[in-house]
């Protein structure tokens, strides 16, 4: 298995694996994650420009030349200080637990230590068991939780 930095080439992939973790992720919040066909190329297309950006990073995961996972992050100016945020780390199911969720936290960690930022922070939903353990694992911490007041019932942000 191999870590590289996504190409032009890879974005069919990287959407496919997208739509596979969004349809995982509505076990936690259905209204949440009801994604448009517009959200996708709109997601497509912000992954082109970030391709080029210096304080972005868009990995793949490549096993005999599938991509078999990705993982997005960029950096983000707090005050004097500059904090990672991971976005996205996705994992095709027939290859999870066998590290490569791993390789890609430690690539994106690596290039945000390069690139001098003092902390990295990553949202998860509070019912992803799962995810919390692997980024506990990964030396990440649980900080603060994230509570929400919706007023619109009709609230979908990807919608």
């Amino acid at each position: 298995m191999k870590i590289r930095k996504a190409t032009k080439k890879d974005l069919d992939a990287i959407q496919r694996l997208d739509i596979e973790s969004i349809n995982y992720h509505k076990k936690f919040d259905r209204n949440f994650y009801t994604i448009s066909k517009n959200n996708h190329e709109l997601k497509k297309k912000s992954f082109l420009k970030e391709l080029n950006n210096k304080h972005s990073i868009l990995l793949i995961a490549e096993s005999n030349k599938d991509i078999i996972g990705y993982s997005y992050g960029h950096i983000l100016p707090i005050g004097i200080y500059k904090m990672g945020k991971v976005q996205d780390i996705v994992v095709t199911a027939k290859y999870r637990k066998m590290g490569v969720g791993k390789k890609l936290i430690k690539t994106m960690i690596e290039f945000f230590k390069e690139n001098k930022c003092s902390i990295v922070e990553v949202e998860i939903f509070s019912e992803n068991s799962i995810a919390k353990k692997f980024y506990e694992k990964s030396g990440f911490n649980n900080r603060m939780n994230k509570l929400w007041l919706k007023f619109d019932k009709k609230f979908k942000p990807f919608a």
